[in-house]
């Protein structure tokens, strides 16, 4: 290891690296996933009757049809018809820039490659920012117009036929696609969504129950951590289900109030227990009055049904409004005792209302789509877009597109133009990749195995067999076997299958009539090798992610965001910056996974982070949106303005909270008709420090970034 941690060159490039990338237990190929067999016979029949309508039609290069097809296959037809929406427009824009630099530059080779390693760049930049498959449709625009210009590179005046094949290919592997796809389709993505939805809103209330009753346990935040992952999908399966369904993409937003509730209260539920444990599980059990209040509340969401009609959830909204008033009588008597605990019981009884109000209007809202009723409220979710990350990734493929480009025009290698092309395509498609190295490694595993295969087939196979079904069968069997071992939990190795089902079609390249160069097919598969070997360097030593230094920039960027929140003039609204958050802990939690060491205890941190930005945000609006007095918006914006150092001072930052907590209490105990809002400003900042307090390994980490 380097002075700083951090693997050498040597390392990097070493094969235990490589190995390391790989899944350690491949018992899994004998047991594949229940259902896979299905799918696998979905995307089989897609291949082949692609090839076959191509081959029909006498399309140019064929072969991409079948590609297109195995690529655009998902479980859902909702999937299905989104992802092949986003191909086609990626398709399509690829091939205009493709046309376009090889009309202009195509005398100035040094140019061309400068120029199109700039737009590879450019598209990567961009599907690093966007989310599920305009992603990948911005991907496609860069790697399209690889595979054209790889077409074209020995007959540049047929750019423009060359391009309208490649869309007319795609076009044909997409349509069959979705039409197999509505043949095979037995849950369709709107039926997944309700499934999703229903689970989710079903976990976020038992969790809360079980919370409530028995304070904070590690199995609960074991449980709690999968909802959240669970609840970080149901935008996707939104957008996803808005392709099938009409209804759906008209209430999109309607359900989007759902998901953004969905997380206010999971947030409230890890405030919940924190606060909770800082009053003592013995101090609650011996409070009759709170002790009720948490079992009532505990009952009532769980008589929530999801299914339940739209009337009988009206009837448990009357319930939850006069819970409402015995909860405001209640904290009343609370404010006017007016001791220490007086502190603790009020950061008790407001999480446990968030998470009440939150899950009631989560259940309405869903209820009322069920139902067939218009939902009424309407929502949108925030994501984080991290330009870094995204220019870090538009640099490394811009590199390593460029290299590829100057050693094929430096070389003059006849095939250099499938190295450049799969270079091409592998740093556009697994730039975004989360962990693109382990992606690639797993890419490169799906090259080797069927290239194996192709060259059997190749040289001893395929001469011998005259017509389409001896030829069909042999791509529909290794595409069948090749997906019947893509499972959505086990992703290397979904990378490892997916992809040699389609490297095989393009190491084969399947024509009609079939032609046969060994020699071409040898070039050509090596090519493809290089380039895919050529990302996996750039991926490695152009600005290699690793764990650590990603763990500690995602907590800067975790305790800048507070900072942010806490200089703004203005109120955030919180459904927004807190989907946001959320956005980011899908990456987060992945590196977490990696590093097994301490660090992996922060997660926990960055939920307490989170409800540290939503305390803030209540506090700004107790100060900007009610009627407060100007003497407690002034202490309000004292307070929230120490947080501006937070993560560089915070025994400092927790002490002055806590004193301006104790003021606002002394305070408020002279002001009858303000004094609720005194006591919530002061028990927001009590909770703030108690957070910074208790939570000091994240802080110290960032300390260090620093």
């Amino acid at each position: 290891m380097t002075q700083a941690g951090k693997p050498s060159l040597k390392q990097r490039l070493s094969l235990g690296l490589i190995g390391n990338q790989l899944p350690s237990d491949w018992s899994y190929i004998l047991s594949p996933r229940p259902g896979a067999v299905g799918y696998a016979l979905q995307v089989s029949l897609a291949g082949i009757l692609s090839l076959l309508v191509a081959f029909y039609f006498q399309l140019e290069s064929p072969y991409w049809a079948a590609a297109t097809a195995i690529l655009v296959a998902t479980p859902t037809h909702g999937q299905t018809l989104s992802k092949g929406f986003f191909r086609l427009l990626g398709t399509v824009i690829g091939g205009v820039v493709a046309v376009l630099l090889m009309s202009v530059f195509a005398q100035a080779s040094d140019l061309f490659i400068l120029l199109f390693a700039l737009w590879i760049g450019l598209c990567t930049y961009a599907g690093t920012l966007m989310r599920n498959f305009r992603m990948y449709a911005a991907a496609l625009s860069g790697y399209t117009a690889a595979i054209i210009v790889f077409s074209a590179a020995h007959r540049p005046e047929n750019v423009l036929d060359i391009a309208l094949a490649r869309v007319a290919a795609n076009s044909c592997g997409i349509v069959v696609t979705a039409l197999v796809s509505l043949m095979f389709a037995r849950t369709s993505a709107m039926q997944i969504l309700r499934v999703a939805m229903t689970q989710s809103l079903n976990g976020a209330a038992d969790l809360f129950s079980q919370t409530a009753l028995t304070g904070s346990t590690e199995e609960l935040r074991r449980r709690a951590h999968r909802l959240i992952q669970q609840v970080t999908t149901l935008d996707s399966l939104v957008e996803f289900a808005a392709a099938e369904s009409s209804r759906i993409k008209r209430h999109r937003e309607e359900l989007r109030v759902v998901i953004a509730s969905l997380m206010n209260s999971l947030t409230a539920n890890w405030g919940l227990a924190r606060s909770m444990a800082a009053k003592g599980m013995e101090r609650i059990e011996a409070d009759a009055e709170l002790r009720e209040f948490l079992q009532e509340a505990s009952a009532l969401l769980k008589r929530m049904g999801h299914h339940a009609p739209h009337e009988a959830m009206l009837e448990l909204g009357r319930e939850i409004g006069f819970f409402g008033k015995k909860y405001r009588r209640y904290l009343q008597e609370v404010i006017r005792h007016g001791d220490v605990d007086s502190y603790r019981t009020l950061i008790v009884l407001k999480n446990m209302r968030r998470i009440v109000d939150q899950l009631s209007i989560a259940q309405e809202t869903w209820g009322a789509y069920l139902s067939g009723a218009t939902p009424g409220r309407k929502g949108r979710m925030a994501y984080d877009f991290n330009t870094r990350r995204a220019f870090i990734n538009g640099f490394r493929s811009f590199t390593a597109v460029l290299a590829a480009g100057v050693f094929w025009v430096e070389t003059a290698w006849p095939d250099g133009s499938s190295m450049f092309m799969m270079t091409a395509i592998t740093c556009s498609l697994l730039s975004s990749s989360i962990q693109p190295v382990r992606s690639t490694v797993s890419f490169i595993v799906g090259g080797l195995l069927p290239l194996v295969v192709a060259f059997f087939c190749y040289l001893f196979l395929l001469p011998d067999i005259d017509g389409f079904p001896l030829l069909a069968a042999i791509m529909g069997l290794l595409t069948f076997v090749s997906y019947l071992h893509c499972d959505p939990t086990r992703p290397d190795l979904t990378m490892v299958f997916s992809s040699t089902a389609v490297n095989f079609v393009m190491f084969l390249r399947f024509t009609n009539p079939m032609s046969y160069d060994l020699q071409g097919f040898i070039n050509n598969s090596i090519g493809m090798m290089c380039g895919m070997f050529c990302a996996y360097l750039a991926f490695t030593l152009v600005f290699p992610v690793l764990p650590r230094d990603e763990i500690a920039r995602t907590i800067g960027r975790f305790l800048e965001e507070i900072r942010t929140l806490a200089g703004m003039t203005r109120t955030a609204v919180q459904s927004i910056w807190e989907s946001r958050m959320y956005d980011r802990l899908p990456h987060i939690m992945s590196f977490l996974a990696m590093e097994r060491q301490a660090t992996r205890l922060l997660l926990g941190d960055f939920f307490s982070v989170i409800h540290i930005g939503v305390e803030l945000i209540g506090l700004k609006n107790l100060a900007y949106t009610t009627k407060a007095g100007e003497q407690l918006k002034t202490a309000i914006a004292d307070a929230t303005a120490q947080l501006v150092e937070f993560g560089i001072n915070n025994e400092l930052i927790a002490g002055r909270l806590e004193a301006s907590a104790n003021q606002l209490f002394r305070e408020g105990v002279h002001d009858d008709a303000g004094r609720a809002d005194y006591y919530h400003a002061a028990a927001s900042m009590f909770e703030i420090a108690y957070l910074i307090n208790e939570h000091q390994r994240i802080l110290t980490e960032a300390q260090k970034v620093a």
